[in-house]
């Protein structure tokens, strides 16, 4: 899921953020590095820590039934940076959970920020934790507890087939198949929710995306492959904005 922005030097990649255990990468992550001079993630994953957790001594188990409650507990990972469950804000935790139970290995952006690391370089990004989380912070409790019950109440085998299932379209290089494949996640079943975190995002990063265009450098832009399909996805708004994308294969 590699493109290039013809009459540019920029090149547009899909991404994953967690891949099944021992899946690997396609050779075209390691070329992608090895091409460019300037790489763009999404935003720096380290700042996280700084704004998906409540303030000291405040906890979310209010918001939520005792059921559904000791429900997510069962499921909540031990031991992690983000400590026990309730001491974080609703839309992180939706995060934690989606994942929770399925066996997985980090994806694209811990390869290429390793990478980074050994050619001494830094990564550049499209926004910043901050701005992710204002946009999440400012929807309604309630629609962002509902997301989360749903979450909860995916078995980890089905976690597990759907991950399975975007790996497979994302290795097979199908934009619109990934977007079919988020249409039953609970991020995408509420479209106030769908719009902070894919639309909202896609149309403020295109300001980035364009600067890049307008230069020499080369330069690989990383992206999630869920925000590249659909009609409001950044393929669709890069054709809309006059420029022509292609795939790549691995060079």
């Amino acid at each position: 899921m590699y493109y290039e922005i013809l009459g540019s030097t920029v090149r547009l990649a899909g991404s994953v953020h967690v891949v099944p255990e021992a899946a690997m990468l396609p050779s075209w992550v390691p070329d992608a590095c090895a091409w460019s001079q300037d790489v763009y993630l999404e935003a720096d994953s380290n700042e996280m820590k700084d704004h998906a957790l409540l303030p000291p001594g405040e906890t979310n188990k209010d918001k939520f039934p005792e059921s559904v409650w000791n429900m997510m507990a069962a499921q909540w990972p031990a031991g992690a940076w983000f400590g026990p469950i309730g001491q974080q804000k609703i839309w992180f935790m939706n995060m934690v959970l989606s994942m929770a139970g399925v066996r997985v290995a980090l994806g694209v952006e811990h390869f290429v920020s390793e990478r980074l690391k050994e050619r001494k370089g830094s990564a550049l990004y499209l926004e910043s934790v901050r701005d992710f989380a204002r946009g999440l912070d400012a929807l309604p409790d309630e629609r962002l507890v509902q997301a989360l019950i749903l979450t909860a109440e995916f078995t980890v085998e089905q976690r597990t087939e759907k991950l399975a299932a975007m790996f497979e379209a994302w290795i097979s290089g199908e934009p619109e198949r990934v977007t079919t494949i988020l249409q039953d996640s609970p991020l995408m079943l509420f479209p106030d929710i769908k719009r902070v975190v894919f639309d909202e995002r896609n149309q403020a990063w295109m300001s980035k995306i364009k600067a890049a265009i307008n230069q020499s450098r080369r330069t690989v832009i990383f992206v999630g492959a869920g925000h590249l399909g659909g009609d409001a996805g950044l393929l669709a708004l890069l054709t809309r904005a006059g420029h022509s994308v292609t795939p790549l294969l691995s060079s």
